[in-house]
């Protein structure tokens, strides 16, 4: 008999969830590659008029005001900041992002997600290139 501890944190909620579970064989399968959004302290990132800083998941705007923002649509926008004039396809917003791999998750997460950071910063933020993807332009317009 096998025992596995798991915990698990809810990225909107910040909720933390335990499992114990005792089995007598587990098969453990990677379900995807962790993002590519990992944060130095010290590199606040600056496009598009705004500066995501490190500490928390804080938005800054050039008036100096901050937004915060939930973990998923800071780490998406932080990845369209730091590659900031590059389009990138759902699905690969999935794989740098969400970590998921080629074949997991739905474009609609990146709709959805994309939509709730428009609603709070503006509709120009993150733009569409209809057939290709989203991009983050060096400054917005």
């Amino acid at each position: 008999m096998k025992t596995i501890d798991l915990t698990i944190t809810d990225d909107e909620t910040g909720e933390v969830y335990q499992l114990h579970a005792v089995c007598e064989f587990a098969t453990v399968r990677r379900t995807g590659r962790a993002p590519e959004t990992a944060v130095h302290p010290d590199q606040p990132v600056t496009a598009g008029g705004f500066t995501l800083t490190t500490a928390g998941s804080a938005l800054r705007l050039d008036d100096g005001a901050e937004i915060n923002l939930p973990v998923t649509e800071y780490n998406l926008l932080q990845f369209l900041m730091r590659h900031a004039g590059q389009v990138f396809s759902p699905e690969q917003l999935l794989r740098s992002v969400w970590g998921y791999l080629y074949d997991a998750g739905s474009p609609d997460l990146v709709r959805v997600t994309v939509a709730h950071v428009r609603q709070r910063l503006g509709p120009d933020v993150i733009q569409t290139v209809p057939g290709h993807g989203y991009i983050v332009r060096e400054r917005h317009v």
